[in-house]
């Protein structure tokens, strides 16, 4: 026990060294973050009442109908967070830890690694459920259980618990057991695991959420009782079901799920025990043919015109936390609208309110959009580190590098611009505004990619390039955050004004349009100025 809190404390000790430098930048960036999680927990919680009022007109049908919502969401929120684990454990295991390597040398038991790991990961998935399942059911025990509150928060709280530990040691079996097999196959793995992960979410989504499902608010007493029990989580025997009903009523599910949980932390313990060594020690043996790959790189960099997009490519392709980054942010703002999604058949409260949940929608978006961006694409320039004195230095126009990390921001963007069309798609309501919608999604994304690649190739930081975390966290790094801000204030008005049908929209649109083309043209002109004084 004292050895896993000596390596806990000094990973404590490492996150406060990480706030020794530029404190205040990270601060604030901190703070704005935190200040954006509040706000979408916020407005799940204030979702989730829409939803739930009305049901208690129905009294105990109502609270089979809310339960089984509660059910559903345990089971898409716990899936999504099996995958962030599943994604964890690989990125720790691809990508090699000298710490690791170093502590494995030493007289320490493999458990305690793997428990200091399991607490790790533990921690950063109550940070999760904390963020998105906490507001949802804080929302119901405060609608069906107000005589009973305090009783029923504690029921939360613990549920809560189980529900990280049991998803925690699920991911990181899924990822100690697939890791050999992905070893050597790059990012063709990473994305073919993605989109399957993707695939079996929405699968999932469309099972436990039928169409028959919305039939309960209109069904008479014998009509809901066959509908409820055809539903796919009606069966008694399923673990979501003990984990709803231990908040519900409490009980015999809660013994349920506390030796479920128990259970798999048991059995994962015990897996990883005895593989965890074997598994670490074969992932450090080389399975690809290193000539093969070096000579396939090769003929790509001489056979294409952009050879510094490709090798910004290659730099964030082999690198397994810029992945796992990605592939979380993708997945959450996936999750998120998949939840709004599900409120368009439940009842009229929310269509009452949908001009703000069109706003809220877009705001929550262009803050995944914008936590994405400010990783991936504001540190392009400064990533060329030590090796820039090199680039820029060659007998080559130093605004062609600029262009090529510029081409490579809309590149990496090309996922959300993607989505700013399909979260419309999906979204139940301003169907009659789509177009609109989706345009001013996607020219925000483009903008804030813009926009993050000019900040920084102006002040590029490329003493620490090869820390993007370092780098998004920046003086700069705070520009492009209150830039982005910017963006999603401004925009979000010209959307209310718009759906609610205001004149002003135009007037808003214009000058917004005109601000944005004056700093584009600024930053662009400051950029201008700089290049040819970098320092390395």
């Amino acid at each position: 026990m004292k050895s896993i809190l000596y390596l806990l404390s000094s990973d404590m000790k490492a996150f406060k060294g990480w706030f020794g430098r530029q404190t205040f930048g990270k601060v604030f960036v901190t703070l704005g973050f935190l200040a954006v999680f509040v706000f979408v927990s916020f407005g799940l919680y204030s979702l989730s009442g829409i939803f739930f009022n009305p049901l208690t007109l129905y009294g105990s049908y109502g609270i089979l109908t809310a339960s089984y919502i509660l059910q559903a969401a345990i089971i898409m929120l716990s899936l999504f967070i099996i995958g962030t684990s599943v994604a964890s454990t690989l990125t720790f295991l691809l990508s090699g830890n000298s710490d690791t390597d170093y502590l494995l040398t030493l007289p320490i038991r493999a458990q305690i690694l793997t428990a200091s790991i399991f607490i790790r990961n533990s921690i950063a998935n109550l940070l999760l459920f904390l963020i998105v399942f906490f507001p949802i059911g804080f929302s119901f025990i405060k609608v069906f259980s107000p005589d009973n509150f305090y009783p029923a928060l504690v029921r939360l709280i613990f549920v809560l618990l189980m529900l990280v530990l049991a998803t925690n040691a699920i991911g990181s079996f899924l990822g100690f057991y697939i890791s050999k097999y992905i070893k050597g196959r790059g990012a063709s793995a990473v994305l073919f695991g993605t989109l399957f992960f993707l695939g079996f979410l929405f699968a999932v989504f469309k099972i436990i959420f039928p169409q028959n499902l919305l039939l309960l608010y209109s069904a008479n007493l014998s009509r809901f009782t066959s509908i409820y029990q055809s539903l796919p989580l009606s069966n008694s025997l399923l673990p979501s079901y003990w984990f709803t009903q231990s908040i519900v009523g409490g009980g015999m599910p809660l013994l349920y799920t506390f030796v479920f949980c128990v259970l798999l932390v048991v059995l994962f313990f015990y897996y990883e025990e005895k593989s965890f060594i074997n598994v670490y020690q074969l992932l450090k043996v080389n399975t690809t043919s290193i000539s093969k790959r070096t000579k396939s790189y090769y003929k790509m960099f001489i056979s294409t015109r952009y050879p510094i997009i490709i090798k910004d490519v290659l730099s964030i392709t082999r690198t397994g936390t810029e992945l796992g980054y990605l592939i979380f942010l993708t997945l959450l703002g996936v999750l998120f609208f998949l939840i709004i999604n599900f409120s368009g058949g439940l009842g009229g409260r929310a269509a009452a309110l949908q001009n703000q949940l069109i706003v809220f929608s877009f705001v929550a978006f262009l803050f995944y959009a914008t936590a994405y961006v400010l990783r991936l694409v504001f540190p392009l320039m400064a990533r060329e580190g030590n090796a820039g004195r090199f680039i820029f230095s060659l007998p080559l126009n130093k605004k062609r590098v600029y262009f090529s990390k510029l081409a490579l921001s809309l590149i990496l963007s090309l996922p959300y611009l993607a989505m700013s069309f399909l979260v419309w798609v999906i979204f139940p309501y301003g169907k009659t505004h789509f177009l609109f919608l989706s345009v001013v999604t996607f020219i925000s994304v483009v903008l804030i990619a813009i926009l993050s690649s000019l900040t920084g190739a102006i002040f590029p930081n490329f003493f620490e390039g090869a820390n993007a975390e370092k780098v998004s966290t920046s003086a700069m790094g705070i520009v492009t955050l209150i830039f982005s801000l910017a963006v999603a204030f401004l925009n979000a008005n010209i959307i209310y004004l718009v759906v609610t049908s205001s004149a002003l929209g135009t007037n808003l649109m214009l000058t917004a349009a005109v601000l944005y083309i004056i700093a584009t043209l600024m930053l662009y002109l400051l950029f201008s100025s700089r290049y040819n004084s970098y320092e390395f």
